[in-house]
């Protein structure tokens, strides 16, 4: 395999037709490379045969594991894209039982947990090449050119990587920009691939957990800065659309996927009612998968500071409880805000989210590099945002800075300490404690915002009074001891 040629005469397995893996088997079509599909359920096998008309030649399912490996070309490759747990020892276990074997390899592009991963890896070691390949992008990117994130053993990465480059999403390669958004039997294959091998055993769903951290405070921020639009200034949905196409034009937020999502999701008008957006019928309750909350454990344990990403799982929960939340209202109706001034919020809310965004990346990238110390990774954080920047549910031009910025310093501990994002900072962070200082007045929770403003403070002052203060606390009721400035190798305890 490699040709580039060859590619066309291969056949690869795809355990798992649901929404993902039906749209990446048609996205393998796409490419010229065969597809032996399997479900286990054969309603969702059958429903998602008879959407890929086009296709049938390409695309073909099998009512077993055994009958898809039988069609499989070598080296025989198997994709996994079933739910993360034991579906994922199931189908590893299934395909063993079925006759893979040593030198055959599965593709798991699972979110999981990479400490389940890791214990796969050596579970199935020297009796089946297991490698990772968690995808961003959602539906459309599964289907039209995903960011993709292998990790596992080299040599063995290194055979499915020819098919990997040609399904994922292209980006310029000198600017960041998104390449020509393919379509249906119409690929895109000019440009750089957002593919690259990650590192080895796990790495690659540490990598892509912490995408879904960044992804995360990134929704919780674009929610609060539309609520200040709709509450501070009063602006009905199509004139917060319209202020949010600026952002869009303008670099550093410009092809942000997540703001081009956020004003598709306001433009929806409700099919029973086209009159009313859609949006307001939604209920108030943010649901997750739970790959946040593994990206906030990690930070824990790694000691990484990740506030931001923290606080925007804990506002999903708080949303989901609806009933403690309506009584709580009922209690505390005087709360209802102020008056503030409609030109600074209108002037400052663009800056602000700005350096929200920063502030994600910022944890984000800071953690995984904290990690790749910690686990001998070696991650290039560089590569990492580059393959970021098209197919990816994060993508941003913002991630061309990044990229810059640990190409220029591959140790980097923290974008705050990078000179461009110095300088974005300077002219943002003030905003942000402006909206800040409004949205409280008017009593509008902004809890992302105000994480990730204090993250930027507390990381760049020079002393910390509130340490200082629990480091005596600690000493004096727990005897724990404390450093002091002139000796900080010595641990002093008194006797308070």
């Amino acid at each position: 395999m490699n040709k580039e040629d060859s590619l066309d005469r291969i056949v690869v397995g795809l355990l798992g037709a649901g929404p993902i893996g039906s749209n990446l088997a048609c996205n393998f079509a796409d490419h010229g490379i065969g597809v032996a599909l399997y479900d286990k359920n054969e309603e969702t096998l059958r429903r998602v045969m008879s959407t890929v008309d086009g296709l049938k030649g390409r695309v073909s399912a099998y009512s077993s594991v055994k009958a898809v490996i039988d069609m499989l070309t070598t080296p025989r490759i198997c994709f996994l894209c079933v739910p993360s747990g034991e579906a994922v020892d199931e189908a590893i276990d299934d395909l063993y039982q079925s006759g893979f074997g040593p030198h055959d390899i599965i593709v798991d592009c699972g979110n999981n947990d990479h400490k389940d991963s890791l214990r796969r890896i050596k579970e199935w070691e020297g009796r089946i090449s297991y490698m990772l390949c968690p995808l961003s992008g959602g539906v459309k990117g599964a289907r039209f050119g995903p960011s993709l994130m292998p990790s596992g053993l080299p040599k063995v990465v290194e055979q499915v990587m020819p098919i990997l480059q040609r399904i994922a999403a292209k980006a310029n390669p000198l600017t960041g920009d998104s390449c020509k958004e393919a379509q249906p039997d119409q690929p895109t294959m000019d440009g750089e691939p957002c593919v690259a091998w990650i590192g080895p055993d796990a790495s690659g769903n540490f990598v892509k957990t912490t995408h879904n951290g960044i992804e995360y405070l990134i929704m919780q921020a674009i929610g609060e800065v539309v609520w200040l639009y709709v509450k501070g200034l009063e602006f009905d949905l199509d004139k917060v659309i319209d202020e949010l196409e600026k952002v869009l034009k303008k670099p550093p937020l410009s092809s942000t996927f997540l703001l081009e999502a956020t004003i598709q999701v306001l433009r929806k008008r409700d099919p029973r009612n086209p009159e009313q957006f859609l949006v307001w019928e939604i209920q108030d309750a943010a649901h997750e998968k739970g790959t946040g909350a593994i990206a906030v454990r990690d930070g824990l344990e790694l000691r990484a500071v990740i506030p931001g990403i923290a606080e925007a799982n804990f506002c999903r929960t708080l949303s989901s409880l609806t009933q403690e939340r309506q009584k709580a209202a009922g209690l505390y109706q005087s709360f209802e805000g102020r008056f503030v001034s409609p030109y600074l919020l209108y002037r400052m809310l663009p800056l602000a989210l700005q350096s929200a965004f920063i502030m994600a990346y910022a944890q984000g990238f800071a953690m995984m590099q904290i990690a790749s110390r910690h686990y001998g990774w070696n991650l290039d954080l560089a590569k990492i945002a580059r393959i970021w920047r098209n197919g990816c549910v994060i993508r941003s031009n913002m991630l061309q800075l990044i990229a810059d910025a640990y190409e220029r310093k591959p140790t980097l501990l923290n974008l705050m300490l990078d000179k461009d994002f110095q300088r974005m900072l300077d002219a943002s962070a003030p905003a942000l404690g402006q909206v800040l200082y409004m949205a409280l007045d008017m009593y509008v929770p902004v809890p992302a915002l105000t994480s990730t403003y204090n993250y930027f403070l507390s990381y760049t002052k020079t002393e910390l009074i509130w340490a200082k203060v629990i480091q005596g606390l600690r000493d004096l009721f727990g005897a724990h001891g404390f450093y002091l400035k002139e000796d900080p190798y010595q641990i002093v305890h008194v006797d308070w």
